[in-house]
């Protein structure tokens, strides 16, 4: 006798219900397309190098999955997480890709990748990306370059066994946050007299990425698209510090002060 345990499936067919339901009203029509779960999923993307004459490389990997909302934030190359065997399967069937399309150029093949190193493919981008330069700095390939004697009309100047891993890169994208406008400021100015000035102050993300990269899970290589919602549950403070901190901090920026209006005391009165 074959002996199992069935679980619960009452949740799942009140949910099925409930959902076909749902796109009946809405849409008029009750068909759902069920989506496969992936247990903490990782981005992982691999760089793709074409002719028109039917060749076609993959330039290894960089992993994007430290992201905030649904955008890259750190990249690296390679990733910490994937063996030499799925990194070739990964590349050759984005090479297969590649090829089947006729490709040409250099692309980027972007993966979701589970827990178990099982792939899937998510899309493809038909453009050089802005984190080209890690995979650059492990590679020696000059992307840019290929891609113009690609289009040109040439064949690729290496094969895959030339392609290496030297080394390991990262790429963090520094971005506006808020921008706070000031639009009573007068200015007194000679030439521009009369005139209305716009003063806008930038923040920006710096000090999250300083937060990321020093983290002990990024350190350890224990990271998924979910790592900010789940490192981050109420969102990004910045860096908190205590109350000796914080006193130090004031001691050295009030000393810094003085010191520069010494300075500028001394370099005035030399010029009078």
């Amino acid at each position: 006798m074959l002996c199992c345990v069935i679980p619960d499936v009452l949740p799942y067919r009140e949910g099925f219900r409930f959902s076909s339901q749902e796109a009946a009203s809405s849409f008029g029509d009750d068909r759902l397309l069920i989506e496969k779960y992936i247990d903490n999923p990782r981005h992982i993307e691999i760089q793709v190098l074409a002719d028109k004459h039917g060749n076609a490389l993959w330039l290894n990997e960089r992993e994007c999955s430290i992201q905030r909302r649904n955008q890259k934030v750190v990249e690296e190359a390679p990733s910490t997480f994937l063996d030499p065997d799925t990194r070739r399967a990964m590349g050759e069937q984005a090479v297969q890709l590649a090829k089947a399309v006729k490709y040409s150029s250099a692309g980027t093949v972007e993966f979701l990748v589970d827990s178990k190193k099982n792939f899937y493919f998510l899309e493809m981008n038909t453009r050089l990306q802005v984190e080209h330069p890690i995979t650059e700095c492990i590679t020696g390939l000059d992307l840019v370059e290929q891609m113009i004697r690609v289009a040109k009309g040439y064949r690729l100047q290496h094969e895959q066994k030339d392609v290496p891993i030297n080394g390991w890169a990262i790429e963090s994208r520094v971005y506006a946050e808020v921008s706070e406008c000031l639009h009573d400021a007068e200015w007194d100015l000679e030439v521009l007299s009369s005139q209305k000035w716009l003063l806008i102050r930038v923040t920006h993300n710096i000090p999250l990425l300083r937060e990321i990269i020093t983290h002990p899970r990024f350190i350890s290589g224990d990271i998924s698209t979910n790592f900010l919602p789940e490192v981050y549950p109420d969102g990004f403070k910045g860096h908190q510090l205590d109350v000796e901190s914080r006193r130090e901090l004031l001691a050295a920026a009030a000393a810094l002060h003085v010191t520069s209006q010494v300075c500028s005391q001394k370099i005035l009165g030399h010029l009078r």
